[in-house]
């Protein structure tokens, strides 16, 4: 009878250690899948994303200095190209004007050599060198009553000529003048347009610069992957040429071309303002090719994670959720996750206590040892409901990984869903959780909360 019982009581220990095998095993596997998944998920997908949100709102709140930018650097080009026509049709007058000044100044060499021939070597009018020079220069008829000889033909003729230069060069004037007062006009008109983006792009960025600063105090902050781009500076902007080029165009504003009574005209740009405002222009296109740089660095960022989302295979199979879903998801499945585990735990640590009661109740020392250290080997990572915690660092630390990776997943999720904007365009380059609704998400982020604590309230307080 004794012996019967005592192989009845084998036969139970034996099922109840092959139970716990099992149970030990499942135990094992769903917390390495539990962890690994959590773990690739937050640092190749959550993580990532969450940075791509991040500078994607900061390309936003850039968005509307884009498009200033754009109107500025065409008007910064229109003013550049106006004041090059306006120097080179005003050099090119300079040049024809120099021409003709020169014109009637060896006009006047050749009369005056003309009248000292024939006043101080008796040669004659007629002679054939005095007619080869005359030849060279057009003489008036209506001094040929004069004598040759006289200052009054000479004074004569020089006068005919330089009525007859003036004459050329005020019509000269005239048609530069006409040319050049449009694009002057336009000139001004543009300086004026491009000092009043200026005023706005400084006054819009300065509030900026404050709400930024507010918001930065409230803002879940964590250490993003940036584009290989010089980064663009939303509190500042490009500013560092506002003030010079600000001054610079007032001069502009008030540029006026001289009147048709003075035969000249100056530059429209000095060489310095030229350079500032190239400089400015420059600043501005780099900001905008720093914006565009952003914006596909976002672009791609989101290629690559839906990419390696695609690719991802959990251990029940495919998702039936885009990546941006699953984001939002990701805290809820892991707290689940973490539920499931915790019931495998609780079953587990109840049957390693009934095994271990059953073999208390035999007195058979060495069988007791053999299975008190298969136990250990199966278990020695979880919390023993045996043992004190106080005396089980290492699974404590263990056992509270998911809930680490809960609390930072939580936060990333939600500084996601608070970061979207609900005035967003449909250009915008990261749409992400927008179409999420809000309400499920709370609900979500209520049930997620519950079931972790539930499974840790389940362990910890747990009693046998």
């Amino acid at each position: 009878m004794a012996e019967r019982d005592r192989a009845v009581d084998e036969d139970k220990i034996n099922e109840i250690q092959k139970t716990f095998e099992n149970r030990s095993s499942d135990l094992q596997r769903s917390f390495i899948i539990l962890v690994g998944v959590g773990l690739f998920f937050f640092f190749l997908l959550l993580l990532p994303y969450y940075s791509l949100k991040l500078e994607s709102e900061r390309l936003s709140r850039s968005d509307w200095l884009l498009d200033d930018t754009s109107v500025v650097i065409g008007l910064l080009n229109d003013i550049i190209n106006q004041s090059t026509s306006i120097e080179e049709q005003s050099n090119q007058f300079n040049i024809e004007h120099a021409k003709i000044k020169e014109d009637v100044e060896t006009y006047a060499a050749s009369l005056n050599k003309i009248h000292y021939l024939l006043n101080r070597t008796g040669i004659a009018i007629t002679g054939a060198g005095i007619q080869r020079l005359i030849e060279q220069i057009p003489l008036n008829p209506a001094c040929d009553p004069l004598a040759p000889i006289s200052r009054g033909w000479v004074d004569c003729n020089l006068q005919v000529r330089n009525n007859q230069s003036a004459f050329t060069i005020k019509n000269l004037y005239s048609s530069t003048f006409s040319a050049i007062s449009p694009i002057q006009s336009q000139l001004v008109s543009d300086a004026e347009e491009v000092e009043g983006l200026i005023g706005n792009i400084r006054k819009q960025l300065s509030a900026e610069s404050t709400s930024a600063n507010q918001e930065s105090n409230s803002t879940l902050t964590l250490p993003s992957v940036q584009p290989p781009v010089d980064q663009i500076a939303t509190d500042l902007g490009p500013t560092p040429y506002l003030s010079n080029v600000t001054n610079e165009l007032r001069n502009l504003r008030t540029y006026s071309a001289p009147s048709t009574g003075v035969l000249e005209f100056t530059q429209a740009l000095s060489p310095q303002t030229r350079e500032k405002i190239i400089q400015f222009r420059t600043e501005l296109e780099r900001f905008r090719n720093g914006f565009e740089a952003g914006v596909s660095f976002v672009v791609d960022g989101i290629k690559r994670l839906e990419g390696r989302f695609n690719q991802f295979e959990s251990p029940l199979g495919n998702i039936p959720l885009g990546l941006n879903e699953a984001i939002v998801w990701f805290p809820f499945f892991l707290a689940a996750g973490f539920f499931v585990f915790s019931h495998i735990l609780q079953q587990t640590m109840i049957i390693k206590k009934e095994l271990h009661t059953l073999m208390q109740a035999r007195n058979d020392p060495r069988a007791i040892a053999r299975i008190d250290r298969h136990i250990t080997i199966l278990s020695s990572l979880w919390i023993d409901p045996i043992i004190p915690k106080r005396k089980q660092p290492v699974q404590l630390v263990l056992f509270f990984v998911p809930f680490l990776l809960f609390i930072a997943s939580s936060l990333l999720v939600n500084s996601i869903v608070t970061l979207d904007n609900p005035d967003i365009r449909e250009d915008d380059p990261f749409i992400a959780a927008n179409s999420f609704n809000l309400g499920i998400y709370n609900w979500l982020f209520i049930v997620s909360w519950g079931l972790i604590i539930a499974g840790y309230v389940r362990i910890l307080f747990f009693r046998i």
